[in-house]
């Protein structure tokens, strides 16, 4: 529960009028809860990163945040990382 002057709100759809030189408005809000994103979840993360093999700025693009904070989720869950994909070519099994 939030306080809004000294309204308090719950969870919920809300309209409060008010006027401002004469002329009436309706302001009309939504109180949700905030919804992590997908990619803080371990098992989403590891189906898109690890089994899917999405890159970590495709993932990021879709989100709108950058590569690095993929990375940490990546990181914070234990799962591994593979080589940026540049030099992943570089990088041999047969060795």
């Amino acid at each position: 529960m939030i306080r809004w002057g000294n309204n308090k709100l719950k969870i919920g759809s809300y309209n409060d009028t008010f006027s401002f030189e004469g002329e009436e408005y309706v302001l009309r809000y939504t109180l949700s809860k905030k919804q992590e994103p997908l990619f803080r979840n371990y098992e989403w993360l590891h189906e898109e990163y690890i089994v899917k093999g999405r890159a970590m700025q495709d993932i990021a693009d879709q989100f709108g945040v950058s590569a690095m904070a993929i990375c940490h989720w990546l990181k914070k869950h234990s799962i591994m990382t593979r080589p940026p994909g540049r030099f992943a070519s570089l990088i041999s099994d047969d060795d």
